[in-house]
Order: C-alpha cells, then structure tokens, then sequence
C-alpha cells in the first residue's frame, strides 16, 4: 500500500510539473521555434530535406541543416499545439524523478529547484524546440544503463540515447560518461550498440535519399555557419552557467562563501564589473563538479556536456545544458543537506524571484516585438527584413525576403540577431519604434547583453537604475 501511494504521489508531481511546464508556454515564437515550424510545414515524410534554405547558409536544399529528421518529423507530426512536448516532458520529469530517487536526493525539493533554474525555462516552455526532446530521451537512457546489469535493458538504454541522437546529434557525447563508471566492458558495449544502430539506420535511410552522409555533411559545412571564438565561448560558459543555474550558485555561495569570494574577486580583477561577478560565480560552479562524488556517471555527464558546448558548438546557450540540470542537483545535494532552513528559504526566494522575472522578460520581449513589428509592417512597400525570434515568421509571413546585401528599404530589429545598417554607410533611418522600458534586459546587443548566445553578448543579464526599451524596430532606406 505504502508502494502504491508513493507511485500515486509521484506521478501526481510528474503530470503537475508537465501541466505547469504547458502553462507557462507563451503564445509569441523566440529563437528557432520559426525555424523548426516553417521547416516542418515545408518539408515531406521521405525526403525531409528536400526545401530551400532562407536563413544563413542559404543552400539550396536544406541538407546541410544542422540536426537530424526526427525532431521535425514530430513537430510535422504535431503542429505548433499546446500539447506537442506533452509526452517529453512526462518522461523528462518521471525521469528527473527517478533518478533523484535512486541517488537519495529529496525528489520533491529537487523538482521544485528545477524550476528555480532559469536554463530550465526556455526548452521546458518552448515545446517547438528540440532540446526538451534530446534531453528527456537522452536522461532516459542513462538512467536506464544506470539502473541495471540486464543485458536486454542496457540495450534499450542505448536506443534511447540513438533517438536522441537522432533528435540533436551533440547527444552522442554523453556515450563516453559511462566510460568513467564500474560498468563492464561488455555493458558500456551492448549500451554503444544500441545508440550505433538507431543512429545508423536513420543515417543510412538518409544516404539512400540522398546520396550523401549527413552527419559527415554537417559537420564538413559547419564552417558556414556562425561560430563565436573559442574564447569567446570558453568565457561566455561560466558566465551564463552563474546565472542559469542560480540556485546552485547559492548553495555554493552559503556553504563556502571565503572560497566564492575569493573567485570573484579574482575575476574582477580580470574582467570588468558585472563580467567578473558572473565568471567568478559559474568558475565556482564548474569547480564544484570537479570535486569526487559517489555520482560518477551523472558528475561526468556534466562535465562533457558542458566540454562538448564550448568546443563542439557554434556559441553557448543555457538551453544547450538542459540535460544537465537535475545531475547538478544530485551532485550539490549533500552541500544542501547541510544548509539552515533561514539559508535554504532565501536560495529559494532569490532563485525563484529571479526565474520568475527570466520568465517574464522573456514573455515581454516577445509580446513588444510581434507588436512592433507587426505596425511596422503596415508599410506595404517593404520587401526586406533583418531579425529573427518571431521577427523573421511575421515578415516571411507578409512576403519580405530576408536581407543579404541587396535592397534600399529595410525593416530591422535591434535585439533579436539581425544585421543593423549604419548611417556611414549611407543609410538612412526613416520610421522606428521603441518597446516597453525595462530595468533588466536579456538581449541588448548596446549593451553587449545575450543570455541566449555569448556570440550576442558578453553578459547574461544588463541590470540597471534606468528602464531601457526592451526592444527598438527600425525601417531604415538607401537613397
């Protein structure tokens, strides 16, 4: 009895924090969930591949796009309903779940930390994008290699981790955690096969169609995509890992405040203001997985998640270490457990407060941008347009071609990834429209502000005294 209303309880936390997840979805599209939409109503069942790129590189078919069908397969599948990450986030939480079970970490205060997480928010919210998707496929399957010697379950494991894979291809990297473990050979080989197979039958099913390898094409034309620096993205990780998951910054920050202090002293020292603040706290972090854990597998993962962003990737992102977030838990649990309730009630309410204000401006930004651009396009006289993040549907949507050199009139955003023209090269600014005014700022490419990519900006997050617009929408035209 006591079994089954322990089960009862969990799935009741499962199906609340999934519902809740739904509810928090906005209606407004950001970053690549235009892209993924657009490709999905574009592309056929047995050639997905088969449509002309409009967004950088420009190729004119789409199979040098950067991720494997599947997560396109469903969103065609699907469509952009209130339902559609439903079944991924059911198993992500009831993996979440069992996983802080069998590492006796408390699973009901680890949920509600979860959420505490702003990196948690964007891919828990956003359903149109694959990173839930991988993430919950990909925990699944660790949890089950993790669970078991059963030769038939750690080959399920594995297919797991090959769907997603075939979901997001960087999913392949966590293949090698299981490397760092007690398992045998002979698991960690039966587990590689059944990753290998599911990601070669769909590579093989591609090159039928095409003729071509495509994880070996992406990988050869990545070099046509944009890429931030290395350094750029080796400090741009710390960073956005002090502000995503602030909740575990404070854990640390309480239990060994002489140490946190000490590393951020030194990175503002090195970087400037608010910059050596968040590296010096993410260091602190980074620093703090390193150290020896019973938790071997779920440590590693991490680390080579976080390894595999910055020199594997293009930029980094918060979304990019979803996956990990529920691991960070298991692994700074024993450091909570030590923490007085006064201490662990203001982690709380400063990470809350602030995945809540993430959350709102990230609604915000959304909102003033589809408003802004949607009077800007009133103009009827407009053919091209700069920006993404919604930008990019709505102007598509009213037949403006994205801008690549060529045009005298153009509709620009300033915070959502576009090019912007200048005046010294003989633009001329004709019409603009400025956002509600904010205190904190996510984007702000003046502020060299870019939570979402470091190639963006230096900084998570631009605080200050004075309320800036969120947004500015420009037409600008070449005489």
């Amino acid at each position: 009895m006591d079994t089954r209303n322990s089960n009862l309880e969990q799935w009741v936390w499962i199906v609340g924090a999934s519902i809740f997840c739904l509810l928090l979805s906005p209606n407004q599209h950001i970053l690549d969930e235009e892209t993924y939409l657009w490709i999905a109503t574009n592309m056929s069942w047995n050639r997905p591949y088969d449509w002309s790129m409009p967004f950088p590189p420009f190729h004119d078919t789409g199979f040098v796009f950067a991720h494997p069908p599947l997560f396109l397969w469903w969103v065609k599948l699907c469509g952009d309903q209130w339902w559609t990450g439903l079944p991924w986030l059911v198993l992500w939480w009831w993996s979440v779940v069992q996983v802080f079970q069998r590492t006796q970490s408390n699973w009901r205060t680890g949920v509600v930390v979860m959420f505490a997480a702003t990196s948690m928010l964007l891919p828990m919210t956003r359903t149109s994008m694959p990173d839930l998707m991988m993430s919950a496929l990909a925990i699944a399957g660790l949890l089950t290699f993790h669970s078991t010697t059963s030769l038939p379950r750690t080959f399920l494991g594995g297919v797991l981790v090959g769907f997603a894979a075939w979901t997001k291809y960087p999913a392949l990297i966590v293949l090698c955690a299981p490397l760092f473990t007690k398992a045998s050979m002979r698991q960690i080989a039966i587990f590689w096969f059944g990753t290998i197979l599911v990601v070669s039958i769909g590579e093989v099913w591609l090159w039928s169609n095409y003729q071509q390898w495509h994880l070996f094409e992406v990988i050869e034309q990545s070099r046509l995509v944009g890429r931030s620096p290395l350094i750029s993205r080796a400090t741009g990780l710390p960073m956005r890992l002090g502000l995503s998951l602030l909740p575990f910054v404070l854990i640390r920050l309480f239990r060994y405040p002489v140490q946190s202090l000490i590393y951020v002293v030194i990175s503002m020292a090195i970087f400037q203001g608010a910059e050596g603040l968040w590296f010096g706290l993410g260091v602190g972090l980074i620093l703090q997985v390193l150290k020896p854990t019973p938790h071997v597998l779920w440590r590693w993962t991490i680390v080579l998640v976080l390894l595999g962003i910055v020199v594997g990737h293009n930029y980094v992102a918060p979304r990019y270490w979803l996956l990990t977030v529920p691991m960070w838990w298991v692994i700074i649990h024993s450091e909570w457990t030590q923490l007085s309730m006064r201490q662990i009630q203001s982690i709380m309410a400063i990470s809350l407060l602030t995945s809540g204000s993430v959350l709102y401006i990230e609604r915000l930004h959304a909102q003033e941008l589809e408003a802004m651009v949607t009077q800007a396009l009133e103009d009827e006289t407009l053919t091209t347009f700069s920006g993404e993040w919604g930008m990019r549907e709505l102007a598509q949507a009213k037949g403006l071609t994205q801008y690549q050199g060529e045009g005298t009139r153009l509709l620009v955003s300033h915070n959502s990834a576009g090019w912007i023209p200048s005046t010294e090269d003989g633009w001329v600014l004709e019409n603009q429209w400025e956002g509600a005014p904010t205190p904190c700022r996510l984007v702000s490419q003046s502020e060299s502000v870019g939570y979402y990519a470091d190639s963006l900006g230096v900084l998570p997050i631009a605080c200050s005294w004075t309320s800036k617009p969120i947004e500015v929408v420009e037409i600008w035209k070449k005489p």
